[in-house]
């Protein structure tokens, strides 16, 4: 053995503890010793004594041969889920396409007693990315569906195990938020024609909520109502997520501020009603802001001062 000028041994390549613990530690790291077990084999061949010295084995695997016992075991539930899977793999049916060409909608098929059925169903946005998919049972939907929106991003869940309009529904706006969750008591959903939520009722306290969206599943209006009629606040949105429309309703009559508001973010309009009826100062702009006059109404809602 060469001697380093300050006293030191230098080593040419590993000893044979190091080789031995350099395959033990790759075959832990990579596949949780279920795997790569070539490595280990000029293991099995040392003392038992040697084996159980160098390798740093785990408290309940007092020595080598329970090691290997166990990469055993490991690589027969290994095989037994790969068989598993191989016995219960479906295949995918593009049965629907944009004019690109991509697909639009998938069906998921699978063989039972010999006969290809549908268990599932995905449609797909044309940057190939999920717009809502779930598993189906002769052609009705069942189990957890999820809607996504174009960026990837959940936009809503529900289990349609025991209800076609869905139950514990789950909804989420564009920032992630939840408007809608499993405490509020869903009284309404209507589906659009490709499948996609397009709008939700429901109870939340002594009040109840209506939300309705967009194509692209983005928020378009959110308005508190009593029964059919709304009752309280009502916003509304443009699709690019800037604000339309805010105003009021007191049992299904228009009461308090009234805002609109251009596509950009200017202002429009701005008023007031008493219930139905203008009252007070009405401000009105042109598109690029510039103002458009403005009408004076008395308390009765005559038109004290119009615009000129």
């Amino acid at each position: 053995m060469k001697i380093h000028h300050n006293g030191t041994p230098i080593h040419h390549g590993k000893t044979p503890k190091e080789k031995i613990l350099s395959a033990f530690h790759f075959t832990e790291t990579a596949f949780g010793r279920i795997g790569l077990t070539k490595r280990c084999r000029f293991l099995w061949k040392l003392p038992a004594q040697t084996r159980d010295k160098w390798l740093p084995l785990p408290p309940k695997e007092k020595n080598f041969d329970v090691m290997m016992v166990s990469i055993k075991g490991r690589l027969s539930i290994l095989l037994f889920a790969m068989l598993c899977v191989l016995y219960s793999c479906s295949e995918k049916a593009v049965v629907e396409k944009y004019d690109s060409g991509k697909a639009k909608l998938v069906a998921v098929m699978k063989k039972k007693d010999g006969v290809k059925v549908k268990v599932g169903e995905e449609r797909l946005y044309e940057n190939g990315k999920t717009r809502h998919k779930g598993k189906v049972v002769s052609d009705k939907r069942t189990g957890i569906w999820k809607f996504y929106f174009e960026n990837g991003k959940l936009f809503s869940k529900a289990d349609f195990t025991n209800s076609p309009m869905g139950e514990n529904w789950s909804v989420y706006d564009t920032a992630g938020t939840e408007i809608v969750n499993g405490k509020d008591k869903v009284l309404e959903v209507h589906f659009a024609s490709d499948g996609g939520l397009c709008d939700i009722k429901v109870k939340r306290g002594s009040g109840e909520v209506f939300y309705k969206f967009f194509e692209s599943f983005k928020p378009c209006i959110i308005s508190n109502m009593k029964g059919n009629i709304p009752n309280g606040e009502t916003t509304s949105w443009f699709e690019n997520g800037k604000l339309n429309s805010f105003y009021y309703y007191k049992d299904g009559i228009q009461d308090s501020s009234y805002k609109v508001y251009t596509e950009t973010g200017g202002l429009l309009l701005s008023g007031q009603y008493k219930m139905g009826v203008k009252v007070g100062k009405w401000e009105y702009f042109l598109s690029d802001g510039t103002p458009a006059g403005i009408e004076i109404y008395d308390v009765d809602g005559t038109l004290l001062k119009g615009r000129n």
